[in-house]
C-alpha cells in the first residue's frame, strides 16, 4: 500500500493483513555531500516503491523519514522512536527501515524496527531495464528478512 488517499482507505479496511511499514531513511544535505545524499535518497526511494508494487497488500509504504546527514544522532532516534510508536499503537507489527547510509545501521540498537542498508546503485547511469532487474534483484534478498520477520 502505498501513501496516498486510494491505498490508505483499503489498507485502514484491511488492517488484519496490512502489518508491516516501511520508511525509507533519505539524507538530506547542501553543498559538497548534495550528490552523494541524492544518489542515497534516489536510490532508496525507487528500491522502497518497487518493494511497495511487489508486495502490496502486506506492506505500508510510508513517506520518506528525512534527516539532515550532519543531524544529532540522538534527535534522529527520537523521532524514529515517535514514529515507531505511532505505528505499533496502531496495530502494524513490523516496521522495517531502508537506508543506503551506513551510519543508520548503528542505530538498529536504539529502535525497536530493523534497519535495513542496501548500497546506493549508480541508477542514473543505467538504462530502465537494466535498472528494474537489479531492484528486483535485491528486493528478494531483502524478502527473506522480512518472511523471517513474519514468521
Amino acid at each position: 500500500m502505498d501513501w496516498n488517499e486510494k491505498d490508505i482507505g483499503i489498507a485502514l479496511s484491511a488492517k488484519e493483513y496490512v502489518d508491516t511499514a516501511i520508511i525509507p531513511l533519505v539524507p538530506i544535505t547542501w553543498g559538497e555531500e548534495a550528490k552523494v545524499a541524492v544518489k542515497s535518497g534516489e536510490f532508496i526511494s525507487l528500491f522502497s516503491k518497487a518493494m511497495e508494487h511487489k508486495y502490496k497488500g502486506r506492506i505500508l509504504l510510508l513517506p520518506p523519514f528525512t534527516y539532515l546527514v550532519h543531524e544529532e544522532v540522538v534527535s534522529k532516534k527520537e523521532r524514529l522512536r515517535a514514529w515507531e510508536e505511532v505505528l505499533k499503537k496502531e496495530g502494524l507489527k513490523h516496521v522495517f527501515y531502508l537506508t543506503s547510509d551506513h551510519l543508520n545501521k548503528e542505530m538498529e540498537k536504539e529502535v525497536e524496527g530493523t534497519v535495513i542498508w542496501l548500497p546506493a546503485l549508480p541508477l542514473a547511469m543505467m538504462d530502465e531495464k537494466t535498472q528494474q532487474e537489479l531492484l528486483h534483484a535485491q528486493i528478494d534478498e531483502v524478502m527473506t528478512l522480512l518472511k523471517k520477520e513474519w514468521e
